[in-house]
């Protein structure tokens, strides 16, 4: 491998930029250029604060950013433009960052950092002002190390693990480079390690970072539920607003756990009512009180399902089990 560290680097502020309502398209121009055929797009209207420096380590590059929130998409579109494919190693430093490719999902906590590969459409979602770091390699470097790539950018390398603190010791490391005379022998085998690194941060357990943060994430997604019962407005989509996920990654977690939104958040719902009425203290408490307390807004609706759970009526089961 050709290494050659370049003191060459270029910084891009949309501070420079005095008309607000034209920050936002100098940040689209600037994101395309320095990331590659990226499109970007922002839930708010007027202006907009980002910086980008760009820091050219050939055959590598090291981009740092700070940024108001947006969305930044590789699209089919963008990957017919491109004319060299590129792994993206993205690690979150400040708030959080929703990655998405191959059909999964999954967040980025300060510290935490994902490959992404240019083959293929992927999307990164910035829904607070954050900062971060990403080292752009060429895909004919990392490709032939990597035995399964798709799997690859599926697994989150976690601020915890001991890989990912060596990655980040070798980017700093490199980043001094390119401002100190160092040696090119030296700098070739920080980034042969580097390669290394990302390789076994990737292939790290086998699945378990995907696994680990999947079920993490449901956990912390019933407990919402949980807590939240009483909202009838509740619904997959309340709950992916909450946790920054799609709608359809909602409805997978519950699929892959042999539930369905839906039936979850009714079966919560009558156990918890079932506890209520069975609770003297709460005899002051109307059936249809309960009901609407639990988000039931249709009281025969209530009944049936309540009927069907317990095979009594909520009168009958009242009488039956009331406790003190």
């Amino acid at each position: 491998m050709t290494v050659k560290i370049t003191t060459a680097s270029k910084e891009l502020s949309t501070k420079s930029i005095v008309n607000p309502k034209e920050q936002f398209s100098f940040w689209t121009d600037a994101i395309c250029n320095t990331f590659f055929q990226l499109s970007v797009d922002r839930r708010l209207d007027g202006g907009f604060i980002g910086s980008v420096k760009n820091n050219d380590l050939d055959p590598f590059c090291i981009n740092r950013v700070r940024s108001e929130e947006h969305i930044a998409d590789l699209s089919k579109t963008g990957i017919s433009k491109l004319k060299n494919h590129y792994f993206k190693l993205h690690i979150q430093n400040s708030s959080i960052a929703i990655a998405r490719q191959h059909g999964f999902e999954t967040i980025l906590r300060p510290g935490d950092a994902m490959l992404l590969d240019s083959l293929y459409p992927f999307q990164l979602d910035f829904p607070k002002n954050f900062s971060s770091l990403s080292v752009i390699i060429p895909r004919e470097l990392l490709r032939p190390m990597l035995k399964d790539p798709k799997a690859a950018t599926k697994r989150l390398i976690s601020n915890q693990s001991p890989i990912n603190m060596a990655i980040k010791h070798y980017i700093h490391f490199l980043l001094k480079a390119c401002t100190d005379q160092i040696d090119s022998d030296q700098s070739r085998l920080y980034l042969d390690n580097l390669l290394g690194l990302i390789v076994a941060g990737t292939s790290e357990g086998k699945s378990s970072a995907e696994k680990i943060d999947s079920e993490n994430k449901f956990s912390r997604i019933k407990r919402y539920i949980n807590t939240n019962l009483n909202d009838p407005e509740i619904s997959p989509v309340t709950v992916a607003k909450q946790f920054f996920i799609s709608v359809s990654y909602v409805h997978k977690l519950f699929k892959k756990n042999h539930l369905t939104f839906g039936n979850y958040l009714r079966t919560q719902r009558l156990e918890c009512a079932a506890m209520t009425l069975q609770n003297k203290s709460n005899d002051n408490h109307t059936i249809s009180e309960v009901a609407y307390h639990l988000g039931f807004n249709d009281l025969s609706y209530f009944w049936r399902l309540f009927r069907k759970y317990y095979g009594m009526t909520p009168k009958e089961y009242r009488q039956r089990n009331t406790k003190v």
